[in-house]
């Protein structure tokens, strides 16, 4: 027997102290014959609990009165097993019912049994829990869920459409701009067409803005089909669809040997394509771009990294970068709608992974996220060796 099972039962049977435990549980806690469930002692918390007083229930069978009459079988069946393991010391299982008060009340509660033999024979301990307030809360919680889950998919229902429908008027705006600036011609005056430019600039700005929201409300109906996927594969269609840009920054991209990752093809390429494009377009346009994609282990995951040596990040905007629509940088100077580490994030998260900078201002950021490994053997990719 462990040493702490003898401690026990040396206290049980005789230390002052196990009876002021007992005594001063905040549990219900019910003493009983193992072989025939003949209740023994009843604490101070057991008569607060059910109405009786210690004296009514001492020689009163457990199941007769504890639960309603729909519950005495079970309580027969897990409460008073028989003990035959050839051990001194046993804990049942823990069984959730409903139990009665002295009063009639029903309400909800939490048994679970300790037997521990003394003097060869069995005594059972049956704590006991009201958990009405635990329930009401479950509840509670569960309506918040079910409201919440409801709210999400009307705004998403919401963000859809007006993404949607926004296109068309966006569109119109900058043709009919178009199509005055052209008509009017040398008629307008300087200021006219600076009036127009910025009219122009404005509503193509809100179209890229209203096609970057539709893409990422689209992104959380899409249908995802995670697969094994090859990285080298999916890494070599991004930079092939980013081959104009890299060949007019003249950028550098140097990848790792890549493993095999659980992913869905397109998502994952349009995370690699958005991260390299990003790389490079946050690099300063008096240099050339490098961008390294790295990869190495972590448990049952990989942790992939996409490094620049561009603008860098200041810390207190690690956390802000991946907001919707949030720009940290001057759009003329750098353009862009401030979705693309918002798609990128989340299509992490609907892979299982998730997604950090680790950055400083004027010194290049890396991104990392992590991917679950899609290898049977779970091997490690060759040692590092950067290519162009």
């Amino acid at each position: 027997m462990h040493p702490l099972q003898t401690e026990f039962l040396d206290t049980l049977q005789k230390s002052l102290s196990w009876t002021e435990i007992f005594k001063s549980a905040p549990d219900a806690i019910i003493a009983f014959e193992a072989e025939n469930g003949i209740v023994s002692a009843w604490n101070p918390a057991a008569e607060a609990l059910f109405g009786h007083s210690h004296a009514e229930v001492l020689g009163w069978v457990l199941s007769d009165f504890l639960v309603p009459p729909r519950f005495r079988d079970t309580v027969r069946n897990q409460l008073l097993l028989p003990l035959n393991n050839g051990e001194d010391w046993t804990t049942s299982q823990t069984l959730e019912l409903v139990a009665l008060r002295k009063d009639g009340a029903e309400f909800p509660i939490n048994f679970s049994r300790i037997s521990a033999k003394v003097q060869k024979k069995w005594v059972s301990f049956c704590i006991a829990r009201d958990i009405s307030e635990l329930q009401h809360s479950e509840h509670q919680l569960n309506d918040m869920i079910d409201t919440l889950t409801l709210a999400n998919a009307e705004l998403q229902r919401f963000a859809h459409i007006v993404a949607h429908d926004l296109q068309e008027p966006v569109r119109t705006v900058v043709s009919f701009s178009q199509l005055l600036q052209r008509h009017l011609g040398d008629a307008l005056d300087t200021q006219g067409r600076e009036f127009l430019a910025f009219i122009i600039g404005g509503a193509r700005r809100m179209g890229e803005q209203v096609r970057a929201l539709l893409s990422y409300v689209l992104l959380s109906d899409r249908h995802t089909n995670h697969i094994p996927l090859d990285l080298n594969t999916i890494v070599g269609d991004a930079v092939e669809n980013l081959r104009h840009l890299i060949e007019e920054r003249n950028a550098n991209i140097d990848i790792c040997p890549l493993p095999s990752v659980i992913g869905d093809q397109i998502l994952l390429a349009e995370l690699f394509q958005n991260l390299i494009g990003n790389a490079i377009k946050f690099t300063p346009n008096d240099r050339s771009p490098l961008v390294c994609i790295l990869a190495h282990r972590d448990g049952g995951f990989w942790s992939l990294a996409v490094r620049d040596e561009g603008i860098g990040i200041a810390p207190e905007y690690h956390q802000r970068i991946f907001e919707l629509f949030e720009r940290i940088n001057p759009g003329a100077i750098y353009p862009g709608a401030g979705v693309g580490l918002t798609i990128c994030k989340r299509i992490v998260e609907l892979h299982g992974g998730h997604m950090w900078v680790e950055s400083e201002e004027g010194h290049g950021a890396t991104f990392k996220f992590t991917l679950r490994d899609g290898s049977k053997t779970g091997g490690t990719p060759e040692k590092v060796r950067l290519t162009s």
